[in-house]
């Protein structure tokens, strides 16, 4: 489990299982990464091996990269996931069906996806599944209710480090 946020004095019971990341600075939620990339059950794994800064918005379903990050997973995704109808933009990666229907299309023709990042400091690579980022346009805009569309939850930080 990852906890983000206020002090919690559950998350300090299990001593073995605790880990702490700090963030790049007081007023941020960026840490530091080393490699991020994505995995799937067929063994791809393609990532990219350079420090870079993360950004975790807690109140947020969204990974936030740099610019250059944003476009290289992107990319990869635009690349592996060839068979799947999308648009990727210099500011989002977006889907041409319904969330559900996607992300059933992922898993039926390319199984389990995960995105993960190791982080600098920390002993745990946490992975999030491809599905649990896709993002209901709703919740971007209300105004986008009832589109038949989807975005990935990875957006680009113009003011984050590359």
């Amino acid at each position: 489990m990852v906890k983000l946020g206020s002090y919690d004095p559950e998350g300090f019971l299990d001593s073995d299982n605790y880990q702490l990341l700090n963030t790049t600075t007081t007023n941020s939620w960026a840490v530091s990464s080393y490699e991020s990339g994505f995995t799937d059950d067929t063994g791809f794994f393609q990532f990219i091996t350079e420090d870079r800064e993360v950004i975790i918005e807690p109140a947020y379903p969204f990974i936030y990269v740099p610019t250059n990050t944003y476009n290289l997973l992107a990319g990869i995704i635009e690349n592996h996931l060839i068979l799947i109808s999308m648009t990727k933009t210099d500011d989002y990666v977006k889907f041409d069906k319904s969330c559900a229907a996607i992300g059933a299309e992922i898993s039926e023709k390319h199984g389990v996806q995960s995105f993960f990042v190791r982080f600098k400091g920390g002993h745990f690579t946490p992975k999030i599944s491809l599905q649990d980022l896709l993002v209901e346009p709703s919740f971007l805009n209300p105004k986008f209710t009832g589109q038949e569309s989807c975005y990935l939850g990875i957006f680009p930080n113009t003011n984050a480090k590359d």
